[in-house]
Formats: C-alpha cells, structure tokens, sequence
C-alpha cells in the first residue's frame, strides 16, 4: 500500500527557506493556542515578527509552534513583544532587542565529568530565575513545571 500512496511525492523545503510562511505560521499557531486553551488572541509586534523571521529554525516548525505557545503563556499584555521570545529563540542566532543575556547550561562540570541531571536542573532554574527577575510564576512556566514543583525543587536545594 504504501507504493501505491509514494506515487507523488512532496518536496518541503525548511521553514528557514520559507521566511515568507513564518507570520503566517505564527498567526495560526496563535489561534490554535487560544482555541485549545480558552486564551485570548494576541498580536505579534513588528520587532518580535522581525526576530521570528530572522531566526534560523533548526526545530522547523514544530520549534516554531512550541515558541509561540510559550510565548503565549509568558506574556501578559495583548501583544507577543520580543521580550516574550528571549530564551526560546537563541539570542547568538537572532539579534535580539532584549536587555537580557543569554546563558548556556553547561553538562560537563569543570572537572570533566557530566553533572547530574539535578544540577543541570537547578542551573536552568536558576537561569529562570534571573531571566524573570525572581518572579517564580513566569520562571516555572517557562520551565514547563507546576508553580508548586519548582518551590519543592528549590526548597530541596536549600535544605541540602
């Protein structure tokens, strides 16, 4: 069966030969977002459409998809701005408006050897943490964590 339906075959190239889809593609995946999740539709700012376009795209369009949603769940007005994008589109690949800097979590400690998934964890918690300005609600979001976990987790780290 499978022969009969190879018969015709489609050649997609990249999404980051495709710069054209890219608001397209953003718009969509904003409207599915807010149907599957009851949100709100947002706008792109021209800055953050700027920056989505100039990005590389390595995920292709499922890393597309899975930037805007957690775009989505991060911003607070009714517009995706570029700060909503910093670290989900990597700043040394996009040039980015964002006063932040990006920073890399390292899985080889100093000494050679491979950290533990724990400390890799904490580091990125960390890294959360500093990126939102202490504020635990947008850093365990960004993280994909319930708000409780992520207080359990640094709370584990404190007593050790």
């Amino acid at each position: 069966m499978f022969f009969r339906l190879n018969v015709l075959q489609i050649a997609l190239p990249p999404l980051r030969e495709r710069k054209q889809d890219i608001p397209v593609l953003a718009g969509h995946f904003i409207e599915r977002f807010c149907v599957n999740e009851g949100a709100i539709p947002k706008d792109i700012s021209e800055a953050t459409e700027k920056q989505l376009i100039n990005y590389d795209w390595p995920g292709n369009v499922r890393q597309l998809e899975n930037v805007i949603n957690r775009a989505m769940v991060v911003s607070d007005g009714n517009v995706l701005n570029v700060e909503n994008l910093s670290g989900l589109v990597s700043e040394t690949e996009t040039p980015s408006a964002s006063s932040k800097t990006s920073r890399n979590i390292r899985i080889i400690s100093d000494d050679g050897d491979f950290k533990s998934i724990n400390e890799i964890e904490q580091e990125a918690m960390q890294i959360a943490l500093d990126h939102f300005d202490h504020n635990i609600t947008q850093a365990a979001k960004v993280l994909g964590m319930a708000k409780s976990t992520f207080y359990k987790k640094m709370k584990n780290v404190q007593n050790n």
